[in-house]
């Protein structure tokens, strides 16, 4: 049987049945012979299918796949409260933020950190219903948020970390640095951070007993460490060797306190690095550069092997991105454009780097949002990506996925 490309018949197969998803004009995207969507989410166990105006069953016809905030671009797919316009959910402005400086998963919801503009300085818990209230948690002029679902904390300035129960009250621990801080981790009840002058310290303190440091980690001749983060139980960061001259990804476990399994998981290249993701034993980096006749020059986003020996870094979006900001879920890469204000995902493979190699990428580019400003912050959970923006008119954004 024939299909044009103007109508498909999509299938979906019910029990022992087969009955009609719905079915969609490609030009157009409205849907055709008043077809229906399934039911989504699947009833609960109080549900009973009934056409009523508290339990409506399967969902109502399905009239425009290209605008069904219910159902946008394919039957199911919630917008989640946004707007659907060709078959794609539209980014919700949830709240305005001039001046934000960072972002961080929280509770279903984010903490996001704001300077430089009075009237919203701080330090602030987005809910997952923004509707709620938004908790501020500090006046301070923070930036580099980071929490475990039960505390908070951010930077401030250079040399000192504040933190606080994720719901509010007061500051439960201000803590003071020698040296530069970099980044920061907050991780079943403990911070971690990073600490620069000439070499790299990684350190922590408790948040539930006097916030007395230790050190875990000393690197000499390794400087300008970042992008702290975790996955799993081994925890990565980026760091810069002087001797011989590389970028490179640190990879650590601990056990309690003490250190175990630490190395070089990836060197880089001397390149300016901006931000750091690792998903199935790959690291994924932004790279600022400029465009220019030699490809070393060029920024992107770049990924390496971390298993055995490592591998080559190879480019999978050459293209002078400035300061780019990375987030990574099980199957895409998400990064922001610092120069042209823009946010994009690309597919991830679905299986783990082997030694040396890497599985091929799903896909290409898609571009998820323009016109954002000059974008400091990126973060992805189940249902939505987020973003923060700087300057005057700076705010978080949402975005179903």
């Amino acid at each position: 049987m024939s299909m044009s490309r103007t109508k498909q018949w999509a299938l979906v197969l019910s029990g022992s049945a087969i009955v009609a998803a719905c079915v969609t004009n490609q030009l157009t995207g409205t849907c055709t012979d008043n077809a229906t969507c399934p039911e989504w989410p699947p009833p609960g166990p109080a549900d009973t299918g009934a056409d009523t105006s508290t339990d409506a069953g399967p969902r109502a016809r399905c009239e425009d796949l290209g605008a069904d905030p219910n159902n946008c671009g394919t039957c199911g797919h919630s917008c989640f409260g946004g707007a659907c316009a060709g078959g794609a959910c539209l980014p919700v402005r949830v709240a305005d933020f001039p001046g934000a400086t960072g972002l961080a998963l929280a509770k279903g919801g984010v903490v996001v950190t704001a300077d430089i503009y009075s009237g919203r300085d701080g330090v602030y818990y987005v809910p997952p219903d923004a509707d709620g209230g938004i908790v501020r948690l500090s006046s301070d002029r923070a930036s580099a948020p980071s929490t475990d679902g039960v505390h908070a904390c951010w930077i401030l300035g250079w040399r000192q970390i504040s933190c606080s129960l994720l719901d509010g009250g007061s500051p439960m621990a201000t803590i003071d640095e020698m040296e530069f801080l970099q980044s920061i981790l907050v991780h079943d009840g403990y911070v971690y951070w990073l600490a620069n002058f000439k070499s790299t310290w990684l350190r922590r303190a408790s948040l539930s007993g006097d916030a007395s440091t230790t050190t875990l980690v000393t690197l000499d001749f390794y400087s300008n460490s970042t992008a702290l983060l975790r996955d799993g139980d081994r925890f990565f960061w980026l760091t810069y060797r002087s001797s011989p001259d590389s970028n490179v990804v640190f990879e650590a476990t601990f056990d309690g306190g003490a250190v175990e399994n630490l190395r070089e998981a990836a060197a880089l290249g001397t390149r300016w690095i901006r931000d750091l993701a690792v998903a199935r034993d790959v690291a994924y980096v932004s790279i600022d550069g400029y465009e220019g006749p030699d490809a070393s020059e060029i920024g992107g986003i770049y990924r390496a092997p971390m298993r055995g020996d490592g591998g080559s870094v190879t480019p999978i979006r050459s293209q002078s991105l400035g300061d780019s900001r990375l987030a990574v879920d099980p199957s895409h890469i998400y990064y922001t454009d610092g120069k042209g204000g823009s946010v994009h995902r690309i597919p991830i493979p679905a299986t783990n780097a082997d030694g040396g190699s890497i599985p091929a990428l799903d896909g290409g580019p898609e571009t998820m949002a323009r016109g954002q400003g000059r974008l400091v912050g990126i973060a992805v959970d189940d249902r939505f990506v987020y973003w923060v923006s700087a300057g005057e008119d700076g705010g978080l954004m949402r975005l179903a996925k």
